[in-house]
């Protein structure tokens, strides 16, 4: 008998145990407005780099205070200490050593072989890459060991001490793949559902428009996950996002999940012991791409500079956002390092004028028909096709507002709302298939360089239609600027070449600057961790040291 209780007890006891680990387990929930398109170099969503900081860890990451700090490798070289050697002929040699106790999440150790593999595939012009601007510059990676190499630069670039192959891939899985059949590679399902990275959270399922579920990784370098379990949930309505942040149903939502106005509201209804709302200003510009390379009015200097004149952007930011987020005048933030006094004192500012735009349009042989919409004597009509994401309201009430100006000056919007999957799926978006106008969004780094206006960058077949250009701009001196920039060792030099390009770049005008975002974040005073960056490093970049207080 009191063997049998013993039995008993030790069953009970087990019983409890495990209901008490089960109600130790925490789970958060984030909520994000978009879903990813995919993972990798060859997708650029904002979304998928913010999941993707859940999920991988890069060679560095970069903290709140801007500060970087080496990620899966030793150190970050130093021309100081000898590791990082520029050349007579300005070629470069950078050794990393990487860590050792650095594991994808199948359980292979990362090694050289891995960044060899990558940069095999940033240099293949078959493989759709977003932008080679930086793995180009790369030359070779010489193996030393399994986890030693020596970076060979063919030219200067200023940041190659954040650099080895400009991505991280896993060659165990995809080179066999990858020298079998290129399209299977392409469509592989590791860059989506199969996605894994050697961050401190690995995806357990994947369901399509609705969420995504992590569970953290026991064996991350960095440390050991607190949270056990993240729920990322695709919201793509405003409305409702903003609910399930009131009722706690939401967790954290990480940017560009609620728009300015949402969160203005949300502040002055949460309760602050409960909920912060933080505005954090940022690098992101929204502003609206001109399809000059295929679209010709665009063509036309005139006619781009009279669809800027036409805009009361003042006016706007103030209905959109109670003008606490700022006009832009450029594509490059003021936080950022390249845009000096000296810059914002030269560059070209195109203040509210409808007159000026109207008469700007006449001297493009533009003048208006007997419907009000402007027409040229080849009865070629301004009426542009402009479209941007759907669920985003201050974007499409922006292109309402625009709509309105627009017709002040004779010129027609129709306007076009879409999916942001469909909006910047790739033979979409790079291809150009948007036949006038997109109003979307660009975020940019610290070290972020402006060479996306370089001609090299305009996505085209012969490219594997790579590149951030897909305005189509093309300027010989802004190309000399960026390749001038990209190799200039010293800040200062860098600066006067920004500022330059700065010029040009205005008073060409391929893009219609609107205003620079400020990030927001939510998240429950109960979930500790969160330190906001402010710029395009994923706001997830510290997610292992993220806990939620009971």
């Amino acid at each position: 008998m009191h063997q049998k209780r013993l039995v008993i007890l030790s069953v009970l006891l087990l019983i409890l145990t495990v209901v008490s680990g089960v109600g130790l387990a925490k789970t958060l929930t984030v909520a994000i407005t978009q879903e990813p398109d995919g993972f990798g170099p060859m997708f650029s969503m904002v979304a998928g780099t913010t999941v993707d900081g859940f999920i991988d860890t890069d060679v560095y990451y970069r903290d709140d205070n801007w500060d970087v700090h080496p990620g899966v490798v030793e150190y970050l070289p130093s021309i100081e200490d000898g590791t990082w050697i520029v050349n007579a002929d300005n070629t470069m040699d950078v050794h990393w050593k990487l860590r050792k106790d650095v594991y994808w999440q199948d359980g292979t150790p990362l090694t050289v072989k891995d960044f060899i593999f990558s940069l095999k595939v940033m240099h293949d012009k078959d493989i759709p890459i977003v932008s080679r601007t930086v793995s180009d510059k790369i030359d070779s990676i010489e193996m030393i060991n399994d986890y030693e190499c020596i970076v060979h630069w063919n030219e200067k670039y200023p940041f190659a001490d954040l650099v080895i192959a400009n991505t991280i891939l896993p060659a165990q899985l995809l080179e066999p793949v990858y020298n079998e059949d290129k399209e299977k590679f392409q469509n592989h399902p590791y860059w989506t559902s199969g996605y894994f990275g050697k961050g401190a959270y690995k995806i357990q399922e994947w369901v399509p428009g609705s969420h995504i579920e992590l569970v953290k990784n026991e064996d991350f370098f960095l440390g050991d996950p607190e949270i056990d379990r993240v729920i990322i949930k695709f919201i793509t309505d405003t409305e409702t996002m903003s609910v399930l942040i009131k009722t706690g149903e939401v967790d954290v939502t990480l940017p560009p999940t609620v728009p300015f106005d949402t969160a203005v509201t949300l502040k002055n209804s949460v309760n602050p012991d409960e909920i912060n709302i933080a505005f954090i200003p940022a690098t992101t510009w929204e502003h609206v791409d001109l399809n000059v390379r295929d679209y010709p009015a665009f063509r036309d200097l005139r006619v781009r500079k009279a669809l800027v004149y036409a805009i009361d952007r003042d006016t706007m930011v103030q209905a959109l956002f109670e003008g606490l987020q700022p006009v832009a005048h450029t594509f490059m933030a003021p936080r950022h390092p390249l845009f000096t006094e000296e810059a914002q004192k030269i560059i070209t500012k195109y203040e509210y004028n409808p007159d000026q735009a109207i008469a700007l349009l006449a001297m493009a042989g533009y003048h208006k028909g007997s419907d009000g919409i402007m027409v040229n004597d080849a009865g070629e009509k301004l009426i542009i096709n402009a479209r941007t994401t759907s669920g985003n309201r201050p974007r499409e009430l922006a292109l309402q507002v625009l709509q309105d100006m627009y017709s002040q000056i004779g010129v027609k919007l129709e306007l076009e709302v879409m999916p942001s999957n469909v909006l910047f799926n790739g033979d979409h978006f790079y291809k150009r298939q948007w036949p006038g106008m997109v109003l979307f969004a660009w975020s940019s780094s610290p070290i972020s360089m402006p060479n996306m206006w370089h001609s090299n960058q305009i996505p085209t077949e012969e490219n594997g239609w790579a590149g951030q250009n897909v305005a189509g701009f093309e300027n010989a001196r802004v190309d000399e600027l960026v390749d001038l920039i990209l190799e200039e060792m010293s800040g200062t030099k860098r600066q006067e070449y920004a500022a330059e390009l700065l010029k040009i770049w205005t008073d060409e005008i391929p893009s219609i600057p609107l205003w620079f975002r400020t990030d927001i974040a939510t998240w429950k005073t109960s979930v500790t961790g969160i330190r906001p960056t402010g710029s395009n490093d994923p706001y997830s970049w510290n997610t292992w040291e993220w806990d939620i207080e009971n």
